[in-house]
């Protein structure tokens, strides 16, 4: 993937950010540093290696997976969000 000018603008509009016009070419060119280091990661041969892997002799151990409902910990974590309605995270639309 090769990042030009267009697609940095199309970035900026998605995370609402404004890049100055004399950091535009140094911020092309760190994103581009990023996308090769991504593509050399996916070009890793993995095929022989083990399926799992783990640090000790033993796996950690499973637990139930119970949910735990609390309007005090999710008011309390919603008072410091900007907005919030119906007890979420009330965010702009960013999907075009």
């Amino acid at each position: 993937m090769n990042v030009d000018n267009e697609l940095l603008k199309k970035l900026e509009k998605l995370s609402h950010i404004e890049i100055s016009e004399d950091k535009r070419d140094e911020t092309i060119a760190q994103l581009q540093n990023v996308l090769s280091f991504v593509e050399n990661i996916s070009d890793i041969d993995t095929e022989d290696e083990a399926t799992k892997f783990m640090m000790g002799d033993k796996a950690t151990g499973l637990r139930e997976d119970t949910p735990i409902s609390s309007t005090e910990i999710a008011d309390g974590i919603l008072s410091h969000a900007p907005k919030s309605a119906d007890h979420s995270f009330a965010v702009p639309k960013i999907i075009e």
